[in-house]
């Protein structure tokens, strides 16, 4: 904070303190605390764009006839993106929060985890195509469908279906090292 205080310090630029353990300096008024360099990333370029979306998803798959990528859904830790390229060929880009208080890979385990279903024959989930690590992007095959609201027994039992073939790969070997979810 003294670098802000000095006298010749330009009072026309944004400033931005590095304050990882929380520490705030309320003396200075014009200064934003940021606690990790995510933070600091987000106030200065601001939220991800489409078009910086768009950018990612035709590095991450290698496909630059990707024309649309646009908001689809967010969930509680992850925003969903329609991507579509010249063909018609649809995919899901999902990106995931990037948070210096939370080490969980939930890239690596979501990307993985479709990845050892579709490897056993389970194919209800979506097939994992690309991911980015750098940019916590996973790219995932597109299934289309509506958000069930009132279950019906038709649901039920596909739900039933889906967490028996869930159980009969308890054994398998690479689930033997595979992390538990958050909320095991």
């Amino acid at each position: 904070q003294e670098v802000f205080l000095e006298e010749n310090f330009p009072k026309n630029v944004s400033t931005f303190l590095y304050s990882p353990y929380g520490l705030e300096q309320k003396c200075l008024s014009n200064v934003k605390n940021c606690s990790n360099w995510v933070q600091i990333d987000k106030e200065i370029l601001g939220p991800d764009t489409a078009k910086d979306l768009l950018h990612i998803a035709r590095k991450v798959t290698n496909d630059n006839s990707i024309t649309s990528c646009y908001l689809a859904g967010t969930g509680g830790n992850n925003r969903v993106y329609r991507v579509s390229n010249i063909e018609g060929s649809v995919a899901a880009l999902k990106r995931y929060p990037i948070s210096i208080c939370d080490p969980r890979d939930r890239l690596g385990v979501e990307f993985n985890g479709c990845k050892i279903l579709h490897n056993n024959g389970i194919n209800v989930v979506p097939r994992a195509v690309a991911s980015d690590e750098t940019a916590n992007i996973g790219i995932y095959e597109w299934i289309s469908g509506e958000r069930v609201i009132d279950p019906v027994e038709k649901d039920l039992i596909y739900a039933i279906a889906f967490i028996n073939d869930l159980n009969n790969l308890k054994n398998i070997k690479e689930l033997a090292s595979f992390p538990l979810a958050s909320e095991a």
